[in-house]
């Protein structure tokens, strides 16, 4: 029997994930959202990489499908992140009680609002609907003459790591909340991409994805601080609150953004090691990819002239 080829392999994993991960999700269960808003990410990266030898239809319905997924999964989990965050502050007893314990009371109301919006959302999600797009997908892919994947995940990592070296670049060494939202987006877009590498055999890429998954256990930590820091605000802001309760959130506000600074300052310590990745993928991973994806257009057109290398400088006799 034929193995199925690295994309259609690829295809089959990043779809079970999701399947799996969904019916919890709707069930409200918070891990199972945190696992399937993650797999329909990685499905999202994974579609123009494993589905480049099929019709751009085809790909476009199942990316629509998983896109309205990550949509619909991401209202909630981020005010599970606050309320743990809140939480954290409680066990610590710093003197902020009475405020967090009204933090957490607004942040609870929101979050069963954006619940009821979640599933309703998901109500008009068909699982089944989904599974059959991703077979059909697949066995789109399986059947296509040629798979070109090498290629585009070979223009995929330059893109990503492109926009990434970029976002670093705009954030510089300053506290902009939005421009380290941006890095964030942008270095987990990147290591999404680096692991299609990875599964596709690409062993050497492994300790850059190390590299950006620890950076972004950083970078996670900034945007977490500033959702709380909004939902802060936020109670603050209420009408008629007293004197003494305004101050106490206004002392929680302060203490969030000092651990914002000291994340930021550690962000700072690996800024330079995103950017080395980027260099990395951009010089070695992406020539690489894309010379063996040229070797095997080659070779599916039946020459079997090898791909000349970079040509070197002749070198000059030296006269006695």
């Amino acid at each position: 029997m034929k193995a199925a080829s690295p994309s259609v392999s690829l295809l089959q994993r990043r779809a079970r994930a999701l399947i799996d991960a969904l019916p919890g999700a709707i069930a409200g269960d918070a891990a199972a959202l945190h696992r399937a808003r993650v797999a329909s990410r990685r499905l999202r990266e994974a579609l123009p990489v494993a589905g480049a030898g099929a019709s751009g239809g085809a790909q476009r319905k199942v990316l629509k499908l998983a896109r309205r997924l990550t949509r619909a999964l991401g209202t909630v989990r981020e005010l599970d992140v606050t309320l743990q965050i809140l939480e954290e502050r409680a066990e610590a007893d710093d003197g902020h009680g009475s405020a967090i314990d009204r933090a957490r009371g607004m942040v609870r109301v929101e979050r069963e609002r954006r619940r009821a919006d979640m599933l309703s959302r998901l109500s008009h999600i068909n699982p089944d609907k989904l599974q059959r797009r991703l077979a059909s997908f697949t066995a789109e892919v399986a059947a296509a003459e040629n798979d070109p994947w090498r290629r585009a995940l070979a223009a995929r990592l330059a893109h990503r790591a492109r926009r990434l070296h970029q976002a670093i670049g705009r954030a510089g060494s300053i506290y902009v909340p939005f421009r380290l939202h941006a890095v964030r987006i942008a270095a987990k877009q990147l290591r999404y991409t680096l692991e299609l590498a990875v599964e596709v055999g690409l062993s050497e890429v492994r300790p850059l994805v190390s590299t950006v998954k620890r950076a972004q256990t950083t970078l996670g930590r900034l945007q977490d601080l500033q959702v709380v820091l909004k939902q802060v605000d936020a109670a603050s802001a209420e009408p008629g609150l007293e004197p003494a309760a305004r101050a106490g959130l206004a002392r929680l506000a302060q203490t969030i953004e000092e651990d914002s600074r000291r994340a930021h300052g550690r962000y700072l310590r690996w800024a330079s090691r995103l950017s080395a990745v980027c260099a990395t993928t951009r010089r070695h991973i992406v020539p690489s990819l894309a010379a063996a994806g040229r070797q095997r257009a080659l070779l599916m057109k039946g020459t079997k002239t090898p791909i000349a290398g970079p040509k070197r400088p002749a070198l000059r006799k030296r006269h006695a």
